[in-house]
């Protein structure tokens, strides 16, 4: 099962992932800049099953349109092969509502009502 986990930098990502695998699969950073950018996958079984679930890393940031272009084909991609069960969307209470509202339609047009997609504060 593949989760999609996205978010901007410092949303809290990272911690996510690890608490689901309830151990440290992912770099974590105490600053708001977050610590991550670049896409990797993280297997995480739970209870017998193998979950793949998205996260980003290295020291760095990636410009708002790139980022939302990588997710766009990632998605893109998951759902063409029929591989995506669940999108997360972590962000950071402060977050204006216009972004939140862009990022939404830019996952829901790409997945409809196929996948749930869950908004992690």
């Amino acid at each position: 099962r593949n989760i999609v986990i996205f978010g901007e930098a410092g949303a809290g990502k990272s911690s996510l992932v690890n608490l689901i695998a309830r151990k440290d699969v992912a770099i974590t950073s105490s600053d708001a800049k977050g610590c991550t950018t670049a896409v990797n996958e993280h297997e995480i079984w739970i209870q017998n099953e193998t979950m793949t679930g998205l996260d980003e890393s290295s020291r760095a940031e990636v410009p708002d349109q790139k980022a939302r272009r990588i997710l766009k084909k990632l998605v893109q991609t998951l759902m063409e092969q029929g591989d995506i069960h669940l999108i997360i969307y972590c962000v950071r209470g402060e977050r204006g509502i216009q972004g939140l509202r862009r990022n939404y339609k830019l996952i829901h047009s790409q997945v409809k009502s196929k996948v749930p997609i869950v908004l992690v504060v």
